[in-house]
């Protein structure tokens, strides 16, 4: 029982449980489809442990994973986006990058082998997305108290996360070569990211649900 413990677990059951009580009541169908996705990721991330606890490889599972994130994501950034600019356009067209590259990696690799090229393409479009985000947040005229601003630190925490982990996915190769055990070394990189990410997003819901009370 232990097994399934383990910091990045325990980092998304946090997460889930402040999602729950902060965004269960949002009015922004967005928001609050933040508690669907992070369950998820809490379901997908038991049933990976329990898959590789029986011997079996559990990449096909955290590939399906990869559909939730591309649409929670482009809903997100969707409504995050929309007050600034037509952001239609820019959504559908990662949506489809995202799909074509999906659809390449499952034909080229198939289903249970990890989705490199997906991932990495995924990064990019999220890092963007952010970018876009941070630039239209830079020009706006409005002020906005950003330690309190929920939509900032999302944004923040995604940046952050996608920005680390594109860095070691494309790196990795390289990386293997000069390290003495890569894995390990990687495997302490995505806890630290795992857990400053989920950490980050739950004082964002915070803030959501005091903006909201006030």
């Amino acid at each position: 029982m232990l097994n399934y413990f383990t910091l990045n677990t325990i980092a998304e059951l946090v997460c889930l449980v402040v999602a729950f009580a902060c965004l269960f009541n949002d009015k922004s169908v967005a928001w609050k489809s933040t508690i669907i996705y992070l369950l998820a990721v809490c379901v997908i991330e038991f049933s990976g442990i329990y898959i590789k606890l029986q011997g079996e490889r559990n990449s096909w599972i955290y590939n399906l994973l990869l559909l939730f994130e591309i649409g929670y994501f482009s809903f997100m950034f969707h409504n995050l986006l929309k007050p600034y600019f037509n952001c239609r356009p820019l959504i559908l067209s990662g949506l489809a990058v995202l799909s074509i590259s999906y659809v390449n990696d499952l034909y080229n690799h198939g289903p249970n082998n990890r989705h490199n090229l997906t991932i990495i393409v995924l990064s990019v479009v999220i890092i963007l997305y952010c970018l876009f985000y941070f630039y239209y947040l830079i020009k706006d005229d409005n002020y906005i108290l950003i330690k309190y601003s929920a939509q900032f630190w999302w944004v923040a925490a995604v940046l952050f996360y996608y920005f680390v982990q594109s860095t070691v996915t494309i790196f990795y190769p390289a990386l293997s070569r000069i390290l003495v055990d890569p894995r390990e070394v990687f495997s302490y990189v995505f806890k630290i990211i795992n857990i400053v990410f989920y950490a980050t997003w739950s004082y964002a819901f915070i803030c959501r649900r005091w903006i909201t009370l006030k």
